[in-house]
C-alpha cells in the first residue's frame, strides 16, 4: 500500500513537471537499451559497445540539460527573491510616506483646531470687555476705566477672524462716548500706561481683515485726542 501510494505520488510529480517526464522516458529507452545486448532496427545492429557509448551521451545530455535547468531556475529564484525585496522596499517607502502626510495631516488639524480655540477665546474676552465697559458707564460713571476696556476689546476683536466688525465700531462709538463724557482732567487716568500702550500699538499694528482702514483712523484719532486733552491740561 505505502509503494503504491509512493508511485500515485510519483507520477502526479512527473506529470506536473515536463521536462523530468522527458528526462524519465529518455532514462527508460537507455536502460532498455542497456539491458539488451543488441538491439535491431531494421538492418542496422546496434552492438552492446554503441548501446553504452550513446547511452552514456543520452546520460550526459541529461545532466546538462538538468544542471542547466537548476542553474536557471537559482537565476529565476534570485530574480523573483531580488524582485520581492524591490516590492517589499516599495511598500515600505508607501507606507512611510503615507505615515508622514497621515501625521502632517494630524498636526494640520491640531494646528487649526488650537487656533479656532484660541479665536474663539479672544472673541468671547473682546465681548465680556465690551458688556463690562458698557456696564462701567452705567453704573459709576468711571468714563477713563471704561475708555480702557472699550480699547481692550478691541484688542481681543483685532485677535480672532470672526465677523466682529460692527462689535469693534460699537467698541470705537463707546470710547467717543467716554471721551466726550469724561473731565478732561480725567483723561490721564487710565491706569497702568505701559500694559495700555502694548495694547494701543498692537492695535495699530493689526493687520486684521475686520479691522478696517477707517476704523484704524478713526481709533488714532481717538488716542491722539485723549492724549491731547490730557497734555493741554497739564499745560
Amino acid at each position: 500500500m505505502i509503494l503504491c501510494n509512493f508511485f500515485a505520488s510519483l507520477i502526479r510529480y512527473v506529470s506536473n513537471h515536463k521536462l523530468l517526464s522527458f528526462v524519465l522516458v529518455l532514462s527508460l529507452i537507455n536502460f532498455i537499451l542497456f539491458c539488451d545486448s543488441s538491439v535491431r532496427w531494421e538492418s542496422y545492429i546496434i552492438s552492446r559497445e554503441d548501446a553504452m557509448t550513446w547511452t552514456m551521451a543520452i546520460l550526459s545530455l541529461l545532466v546538462a540539460l538538468l544542471i542547466g535547468w537548476n542553474i536557471y531556475n537559482a537565476l529565476d529564484l534570485n530574480k523573483r527573491v531580488k524582485h520581492i525585496e524591490e516590492e517589499n522596499i516599495r511598500i515600505i517607502n508607501n507606507t512611510e510616506r503615507a505615515l508622514v502626510d497621515i501625521q502632517i495631516r494630524a498636526n494640520d488639524a491640531l494646528n487649526k483646531q488650537d487656533r479656532n480655540r484660541i479665536q474663539t477665546e479672544e472673541y468671547c474676552m473682546g465681548i465680556v470687555d465690551f458688556l463690562q465697559g458698557f456696564s462701567i458707564i452705567g453704573e459709576n460713571g468711571n468714563y477713563m476705566q471704561a475708555y480702557r476696556i472699550f480699547v481692550s476689546s478691541i484688542l481681543h476683536f483685532t485677535r480672532c477672524n470672526n465677523k466682529v466688525h460692527s462689535n469693534i465700531d460699537a467698541s470705537l462709538n463707546n470710547m467717543e462716548v467716554c471721551l466726550n463724557e469724561a473731565y478732561q482732567s480725567d483723561y490721564d487716568n487710565i491706569g497702568n500706561l505701559l500694559d495700555f500702550e502694548f495694547a494701543i500699538n498692537e492695535i495699530i499694528q493689526s493687520s486684521s481683515a475686520e479691522f478696517t482702514a477707517n476704523q484704524k483712523e478713526r481709533f488714532i484719532l481717538l488716542e491722539n485726542r485723549r492724549k491731547s486733552s490730557i497734555h493741554e491740561d497739564k499745560l
